[in-house]
């Protein structure tokens, strides 16, 4: 953020920290986070990837780096994980929104 001088602002004491991983130059793969959020799974950056399937392999890659993933539950057919917890608007995710009316 050029308005700090930084891309990181934490307190002294900070114990935890949020990053929006990068897939667009893989470098997603270098972070090994205790807990992952994947939002959504697009077919995008194929121009770095090739392939849809490619890019898939790299978030299950990226996932499996994680202790726990939090998952939109449209995901759970690509993505598996041994300790997820999914969201989203179906009855299939373990948290759910009860009303999506803005």
């Amino acid at each position: 953020m050029t308005n700090y001088n930084s891309n990181l602002i934490a307190k002294d004491d900070s114990t935890h920290i949020v990053v929006e991983a990068d897939e667009y130059d893989r470098s997603f793969l270098r972070l090994h986070p205790q807990t992952a959020i994947i939002t959504s799974l697009d077919p995008d950056h194929l121009d770095i990837y090739g392939t849809f399937e490619a890019m898939k392999e790299d978030y299950k890659t990226f996932a499996s780096s994680a202790e726990k993933l939090v998952l939109h539950h449209s995901l759970t057919s690509v993505i598996n994980h041994p300790n997820t917890l999914t969201y989203g608007l179906s009855d299939k995710a373990r948290f759910r929104a009860k009303d999506d009316r803005l």
